[in-house]
């Protein structure tokens, strides 16, 4: 605002500052900052421990036999992210950080599939949507 319409024209060279300096606070990405930030917290205490509880507890709830195949999806999936786990974290920080992307939307995708599941148990949603999701890849890593 200050250097008014020379902040815009292209030959002064202030523009590209400007968004030089923009982008450098950003420049890792969302998601990747976000998940970077998942594997912080995850460090700290049993949160992973308790993420997996929560889920085994809602799968174990579903009576419905329409959605046996999407539990089985689900509880397949928290397996093999807690295989990753074990297996990344003797690997050191480099290989948690190399996966770490693709972990936290794992971990996203066994939430939403677990969520998905409670609400169709409890009528508020079609069997079908739970079994389509959960028919997609879960764990990406």
């Amino acid at each position: 605002e200050c250097f008014g319409g020379q902040g815009y024209i292209e030959d002064t060279g202030l523009p590209a500052l400007l968004r030089d300096c923009q982008v450098l606070s950003i420049w890792e990405g969302t998601t990747n900052v976000l998940s970077l930030d998942v594997l912080r917290v995850l460090e700290q205490g049993n949160a992973l421990e308790v993420f997996v509880a929560d889920i085994e507890q809602r799968m174990e709830s579903l009576a419905s036999a329409s959605l046996i195949e999407s539990r089985e999806a689900v509880l397949a999936g928290l397996k093999r992210i807690m295989a990753w786990s074990v297996e990344a974290s003797a690997g050191g920080r480099e290989a948690l950080e190399a996966g770490a992307r693709r972990f936290a939307f794992s971990l996203a995708r066994i939430r939403a599939a677990a969520l998905l599941a409670g609400a169709a148990q409890q009528g508020s949603l079609d069997h079908d949507v739970v079994q389509r999701w959960c028919r997609q890849r879960l764990a990406l890593v």
